[in-house]
């Protein structure tokens, strides 16, 4: 479906055999996302060659081209700051449990942590590609095949598999206080005076120091919160009115607005888009 931006075009499908992962293929977006991730999520970058972008992942900046893979954690907030010019990518949205439950198949104990935030492994970045090119040949049978294939690979060539952390940049303490409440409490009203009382700074500085590791000031960063709450709800099949109020919108236009503007869409044509959730309609084609 075309979006708010011109040339923009953004799909979403979702097997009904596996409803647990998410695919979004974005294609000619010169826009600048923020996303807050419930999920496990890897976007590859499909084109053009010559892109080159800056996105922000836990208090760093990084550069991003055709042919990487961003991935982020549950839990997790990833901004664009820039881009050279519009790009087409594909998405994979896992929930936890998918990733958790094939892990211990594969012999992981416990949840899977990712030793980077991006990466161009080969074998990778062609797993993920075939899943791409399944969904583009409208093939369910060859999408469900590629994704739990590149599902493996995301464990196996990505995650930790003993029991040291990261050395991706953590929070400064106090934004992370201040972080957590928000996460916390994303849905009710929070003043400025809270969250620099929980983050133990200033009020100057917090609001820079947040702003500088996350890519979003304080209020943006909870009405992110707020609408990929929504978003996750409206999929559920909650009503648009529902899910607004849920998540401390008591004006619907006020709500309409914002989600577009971070997802968009409006909530209405999203609603449309992923309920009911049938990928691939038509006759199939012949398998390859």
């Amino acid at each position: 479906m075309l979006t708010d931006r011109p040339g923009e075009q953004l799909f979403v499908h979702q097997l009904d055999t596996l409803p647990a992962v998410q695919l979004w293929t974005v294609k000619n977006s010169d826009r600048l996302w923020a996303m807050h991730h419930e999920t496990y999520t890897a976007c590859l970058v499909l084109a053009p060659g010559s892109l080159r972008a800056t996105w922000r992942y836990r208090g760093r900046e990084r550069i991003i081209s055709a042919q990487n893979i961003q991935l982020m954690e549950p839990g997790e907030l990833h901004v664009t700051t820039s881009a050279s010019e519009p790009a087409s990518f594909f998405v994979i949205w896992w929930q936890p449990s998918t990733v958790e439950e094939l892990a211990r198949e594969l012999g992981y104990p416990g949840a899977p942590h990712l030793r980077t935030c991006q990466t161009a492994d080969p074998q990778f970045v062609a797993g993920l590609f075939r899943v791409y090119c399944a969904v583009e040949r409208a093939n369910p049978l060859a999408v469900h095949t590629a994704l739990i294939e590149a599902t493996a690979l995301l464990i196996e060539r990505c995650t930790l598999t003993n029991d040291r952390k990261s050395s991706i940049a953590k929070f400064h303490p106090g934004v992370a206080r201040a972080r957590g409440l928000l996460n916390a409490r994303y849905a009710e009203r929070v003043t400025l005076d809270e969250l620099a009382s929980a983050a133990g700074l200033s009020k100057f500085h917090l609001v820079r120091s947040f702003t500088q590791e996350c890519g979003l000031a304080p209020h943006a960063y909870q009405n992110l919160r707020r609408v990929m709450d929504a978003k996750l709800r409206i999929e559920q099949g909650q009503s648009i009115k529902e899910a607004a109020t849920s998540n401390g919108f008591a004006d619907q236009a006020h709500f309409s607005r914002v989600f577009k503007r971070l997802v968009g869409v409006p909530p209405g044509a999203w609603s449309k888009a992923v309920r009911p959730t049938k990928a691939f309609s038509g006759p199939l084609p012949n398998a390859d």
